[in-house]
């Protein structure tokens, strides 16, 4: 079979204009990230290779790493669940290693786009019902990041601070699409009327409508299969599996107590759904370094530690180890992945 491009005109949803402009952005914002976070480093007495201890919290770091999408693919498998005796035959696996791996070395966070063509060409569904299937993932998981702000906040008081505002205008934003999403859902009127504005500009009005309605038929498959639940717990198994991943880090650039704690590393966690939706250079690169810091940074401040420069170090090292235990397993498990699954991938069908 002839093979064709993964960005060709026919098959790659997104516009060459766009990823363009995302690139540019992306690399623009990293870069001045990058740049606020080693700003203030000597590098002269900067020591980045680990001995044989942290060596092995890092590892333990990338394993829990690997559990954490192994289960967010029996999640995704639920979307195309059935009752009992049929089992599920959806392979979601491979696309949301691609899908990683992808977003590890293009910008713009466009492995999501990759992880979609992928578990469509995989399993044989339609493109649109792999997009809204991801969208309703996503959608689930910002009522979850808001349940879990919420919790956040009720341990550790709002201070102002960017970390607590970026935190707060996130679930704020949650909040308020949710009221809308909820008022078109009972009010039949606001919905007619709110898709009748968006209606008016066909070429996008049409597939967000028929996103819209998927993502309603995804939910309520969800429900009727009695597997919200599930799904649910299932996503807080996943945030949990962060935050120790992002507390054996601590251990690996032995940061002690009583900045590495489980409240720092739950704020971590929180703070890293910010910056993952920030556009950025490939990986997250500066935005993820910067992100992080700042949250140590912050931590510090909340306990009244005043970092010298052994501690900024420090909390520098620690970005660039967790930086390292996501990149390294999403890079070399996602190429052997990309070597096994190339055919469905790329070639024509």
């Amino acid at each position: 079979m002839a093979t064709t491009r993964l960005h060709s005109k026919k098959q790659n949803p997104l516009s060459k204009q766009t990823d363009n402009v995302r690139t540019v952005a992306g690399f623009l914002i990293s870069a001045f990230f990058l740049w606020l976070t080693f700003r203030a480093i000597d590098f002269s007495g900067f020591k980045i290779i680990p001995h044989t201890q942290s060596l092995l919290f890092l590892f333990a770091a990338m394993l829990v790493l690997l559990f954490s999408v192994w289960l967010q693919s029996l999640r995704m498998k639920l979307f195309w669940s059935k009752p009992p005796p049929s089992s599920p035959t959806v392979s979601t696996l491979p696309s949301l290693i691609l899908g990683n791996l992808y977003n590890s070395i293009i910008p713009g966070n466009l492995g999501e786009a990759i992880k979609a063509w992928h578990l469509s060409r995989k399993n044989n569904l339609p493109f649109g019902n792999t997009i809204a299937a991801l969208i309703t993932e996503k959608w689930l998981d910002a009522h979850l990041f808001l349940f879990l702000s919420v919790l956040y906040f009720l341990y550790q008081p709002f201070q102002p601070h960017f970390i607590h505002y970026s935190v707060a205008t996130v679930a704020f934003m949650v909040l308020g699409l949710s009221v809308v999403y909820s008022l078109m859902k009972k009010i039949k009127w606001v919905e007619k009327k709110i898709w009748s504005i968006a209606l008016l500009y066909k070429k996008i009005g049409i597939p967000l409508f028929r996103t819209y309605l998927q993502v309603g038929y995804f939910q309520k498959h969800l429900r009727q299969q009695k597997t919200l639940l599930r799904f649910v717990l299932i996503g807080i198994g996943v945030f949990t599996l962060n935050v120790l991943q992002y507390y054996l880090l601590f251990k690996a650039v032995a940061l002690h107590l009583p900045i590495a704690n489980v409240s720092s590393a739950y704020l971590i966690s929180l703070s890293m759904v910010v910056i993952i939706a920030i556009p950025s250079a490939p990986g997250n690169i500066g935005v993820l370094h910067y992100g992080v810091y700042a949250s140590l940074l912050f931590a510090a401040h909340n306990l009244g530690i005043a970092p010298n420069t052994a501690l900024l170090q420090t909390f520098v090292l620690y970005t660039i180890y967790l930086h390292c235990s996501c990149f390294i397993p999403e890079v070399i498990i996602g190429l052997v992945v990309l070597l096994k699954e190339r055919n469905t991938l790329f070639q024509n069908r």
